[in-house]
């Protein structure tokens, strides 16, 4: 079964494994580009290191979704919020998610290839343009930011599905 490509999405793509650098990772036999890169140790590295994720959607009526998760009072917290029109909708209760924070980050790394994505991707802009904006935040203080407008990469379908459970409205439930 193949790999969905980060880049062009498209199902064409080939593991391979590099004796002589001891990485492993996948390749687009379209776009020929390489992703999911790993030696063993650099991703790993950035999974442990993850200290804040934040996620925003807007959507084409002006609805904003945002998760943060990030860790407070030794817990590791999803918080989700709905807004219109830069006001907020109705407070949502913060998630105690510390349970699967480590299979969250290797599922946004090593299943979804974040730091793959393309940094900044637009298309054709309009009055109802839907955008995206993503940030990861490392111990170290770097700050990886991935944003778009009208063009998505392939997996943001995904990340979308992970957190609708949390912006659905009590008719909806």
């Amino acid at each position: 079964m193949s790999v969905i490509c980060p880049h062009c999405g498209k199902e064409n793509t080939v593991p391979f494994s590099d004796s002589v650098y001891h990485t492993h990772g996948y390749e687009c036999e379209d776009c020929k580009k390489d992703f999911g890169v790993d030696d063993g140790k650099k991703l790993k590295e950035k999974e442990d290191n993850l200290v804040s994720f934040s996620y925003e959607k807007k959507h084409k009526d002006g609805e904003e979704n945002r998760v943060l998760i990030e860790e407070k009072d030794g817990k590791i917290l999803l918080e989700p919020s709905v807004l219109h029109a830069n006001h907020m909708l109705e407070p949502i209760e913060p998630q105690d998610i510390t349970d699967i924070w480590q299979k969250l980050k290797v599922l946004f790394f090593e299943q979804l290839f974040i730091l793959d994505w393309d940094k900044t991707l637009t298309g054709f802009i309009t009055p109802q343009s839907e955008s995206y904006r993503l940030v990861l935040t490392f111990k170290d203080k770097e700050e990886i930011t991935y944003t778009g407008e009208n063009r998505f990469p392939p997996y943001l379908p995904a990340l979308d599905h992970l957190f609708e459970y949390f912006f659905e409205t009590g008719d909806s439930k």
